[in-house]
């Protein structure tokens, strides 16, 4: 059963606290406050972990490009966490110990190696590294080389393994433009080009696979999230609207850096739990101005990018921001990415609010037209209907579903059924059921939402 449990939860808190430092070390150095407050956070989780389990250590081990903490798979924590899995691959190790007394200047000394430009690939030169820097309380592990420890495996089907390898792909590019953009750097354009013709195959092959790994049940804290959900959900759109292959991808690519700007934007302004003050609302205000500037300084950035990362909170009549909106003509592109921005923003933990359900979003933003495409908006409610692809349902004989794509019946949409009185199901057993022909044994219709973490992936 793929329930996420006690023991599970603080090893997420603590892999993405760890992931937190090591991209903060990239952007602003190891000795950032930003980095240090991490540490922190990681030394507590530890201690407190190694206390509730009575155990002296910790192992945070990299299996298959999946995160396994003392021997269990995690999914939640692996989706955004290439970046730091692959810097413990580059040292030679398999994984890192974090023993019960690991201290916070322990942690960071461990971000401070793993973040350098060059690691040095040899696992004993890198421990003696840690050493050295006076770090006793962690240390890397070498990989595991087949004996009788072998740690649990995760269990997928290819496409849910190519689904994930591609949002742990998306994460971390995405985590490079961030760094590329906070130090002035030109962005690779031609990697996200890469990206997006994957999703555009992986939605053909399964478009509720990646939709539900896209799918945050807490506050995304890198907001690379909603990137992703903002492209899945205009490909998803425009692909029932083109068949022009060339064209998808670049409103893939528009939509997916459509929110470049806030790599500029201060952390505490982005992040704020609370009410933005006049100053901080104006600052947030500036990122559709600075993800264009950035674009623009990019020689190979499509206009159509460029128009998106400036417009897409401008709404007709001239209102909206930037204040040049009026002069601001906003092509359809633009429009589309506006509308999936709205629905992601209003269906999104935000660190002020809980997720809205797709139906209250959906009437909220009928409600507001004037603000939004009155025609795309139409075609988005058509495509995405009332439980976009990736929820998970509850259907009317008691099983849960996840939906796979929509029909022309909102309450009947294409469903796999994954799991039956509370217990899930293994992959062979799992069927699809199109809910407006249902057979003599199958649900009929959605009754309800059923909560993300009951029933999750194969891989938790």
């Amino acid at each position: 059963m793929s329930t996420m449990s006690a023991l599970s939860v603080p090893a997420a808190s603590y892999v993405e606290r760890l992931l937190f430092a090591l991209v903060h070390a990239q952007l602003y150095g190891p000795g950032h406050a930003r980095v240090r407050e991490a540490a922190a956070d990681v030394s507590k989780a530890v201690r407190e972990r190694c206390e509730r389990e009575h155990t002296s250590a910790t192992l945070l081990g990299v299996v298959a490009g999946q995160v396994v903490v003392d021997g269990k798979p995690l999914l939640g924590a692996s989706l955004s966490a290439r970046r730091l899995l692959q810097r413990i691959e580059a040292v030679g190790a398999g994984g890192v110990e974090l023993g019960a007394t690991t201290s916070a200047d322990d942690v960071t000394t461990l971000v401070e190696v793993l973040a350098r430009r060059a690691p040095v690939a040899d696992l004993r030169a890198a421990n003696a590294d840690l050493l050295q820097r006076r770090a006793r309380a962690v240390r890397f592990v070498a990989p595991w080389d087949g004996g009788d420890a072998a740690p649990a495996a995760p269990a997928a089907s290819g496409d849910e393994r190519t689904a994930v390898l591609l949002h742990q792909d998306t994460v971390d590019l995405l985590q490079g433009l961030t760094i590329a953009a906070c130090h002035g750097r030109e962005l690779d354009v031609s990697q996200v080009e890469g990206v997006v013709d994957r999703m555009v195959e992986g939605l053909d092959r399964d478009a509720g696979v990646l939709h539900g790994l896209a799918r945050y049940p807490e506050y995304d804290f890198f907001t690379f999230g909603h990137s992703i959900r903002v492209a899945l959900l205009c490909l998803e759109v425009a692909r029932r609207t083109t068949t022009d292959r060339a064209l998808l991808h670049r409103i893939g690519t528009a939509a997916l850096l459509h929110d470049v700007g806030k790599a500029l934007v201060r952390w505490e302004v982005l992040h704020k739990q609370g009410s933005l003050s006049a100053e901080e609302r104006r600052e947030m205000q500036r990122h559709p101005v600075l993800g264009g500037g950035i674009l623009l300084a990019n020689r190979d950035s499509d206009p159509l990018a460029v128009a998106a990362a400036y417009g897409h909170h401008c709404a007709p009549g001239g209102h909206g921001y930037p204040r040049s909106c009026d002069e601001f003509h906003q092509g359809v592109v633009t429009r589309l990415v506006r509308v999936c921005d709205v629905f992601e923003a209003l269906t999104a933990v935000r660190p002020y609010k809980p997720a809205m359900s797709p139906a209250r979003a959906i009437r909220t933003m009928l409600a507001m037209r004037e603000g939004l495409d009155e025609a795309l908006l139409g075609t988005f409610v058509r495509v995405v209907g009332l439980h976009p692809p990736g929820t998970r349902v509850l259907l009317d004989d008691g099983s849960v579903g996840r939906v796979v794509s929509q029909t022309d019946d909102f309450h009947r949409p294409l469903v796999e059924v994954v799991a039956v009185d509370g217990v899930a199901l293994p992959l062979e057993a799992r069927r699809r059921v199109d809910l407006r022909v249902p057979g003599e044994e199958d649900p009929r219709r959605v009754v309800g939402s059923a909560p993300e973490l009951e029933v999750s992936t194969s891989f938790d």
